[in-house]
């Protein structure tokens, strides 16, 4: 799903501009901290996020750069002021980003969860030798309070041969802190609702797969109030973010 589909998918919630507003704030307040020459979304898909950037005048004198390793969802041009890097997030460097006398601050929204239980920490490693120390990362991240939360929300998105993986809030925690970040910064984000037939555009499930993961779930015994519920006719979650506010050590 890219450009218009993507803006569209789950009620439109990764091109709302309020639901953007808590992550955009944390930025904002880095800004004021520290100002880069560049600020890179990573895995920023439509750009959408930095275009917001620029309609809001939040950084002027700053290159806005959007990371995504989907050349098709890197196409549409939601602002002139932002420039493409097809790359992976795991893999990109910063000498494809900025020269080597300028500074970074990195961005991103819910895209760690991508790289698995596996894949989490080295990733944030790899982001960390990106940049240098005093440099900002900010990112909103799924992450769930309760391990019991991310227990149900994990046994779904095994059933459906994501791939992906989210952890507690205290165990990502854990893992910036030995990946050589600081957290200065928490906050709350909208948490985004996931309903079965959503789920099933998205993920391409057939009509066969996504009645087999309906009864997996019932058998499962999963049922959470705002985490995950089934119902006679299927199911629906919630995956919970929170904004964290990282400097480099």
């Amino acid at each position: 799903m890219h450009g218009p589909a993507w803006n569209g998918l789950h009620g439109g919630y990764f091109s709302d501009p309020a639901v953007a507003e808590p992550l955009l704030d944390a930025v904002r307040a880095a800004l004021a901290c520290r100002r880069p020459d560049a600020i890179v979304d990573l895995g920023g898909g439509t750009g959408f996020l930095l275009a917001e950037l620029a309609r809001r005048n939040l950084a002027p004198d700053c290159r806005l750069v959007n990371v995504d390793a989907s050349a098709a969802q890197l196409q549409p041009a939601a602002s002139s002021r932002i420039q493409k890097v097809c790359a992976a997030v795991d893999q990109v460097r910063r000498g494809a980003l900025v020269e080597k006398s300028q500074t970074l601050l990195f961005m991103m929204r819910s895209v760690l969860h991508y790289f698995g239980r596996a894949g989490l920490l080295p990733t944030l490693q790899h982001l960390r030798a990106q940049l240098r120390p005093g440099e900002y990362f900010v990112h909103q991240s799924a992450c769930c309070a309760e391990q019991g939360a991310a227990d149900s929300l994990n046994r779904l998105y095994a059933l459906m041969e994501t791939g992906k993986w989210y952890p507690i809030r205290a165990h990502l925690q854990a893992l910036l802190a030995s990946a050589g970040w600081r957290i200065t910064a928490m906050a709350a984000a909208p948490s985004l609702l996931l309903e079965d037939a959503a789920l099933a555009a998205r993920y391409r499930l057939t009509p066969a797969q996504l009645a087999d993961l309906h009864a997996a779930l019932r058998a499962s015994g999963d049922n959470l109030r705002g985490v995950l519920e089934t119902t006679p006719a299927g199911f629906r979650a919630w995956l919970p973010y929170t904004v964290f506010t990282c400097v480099a050590v």
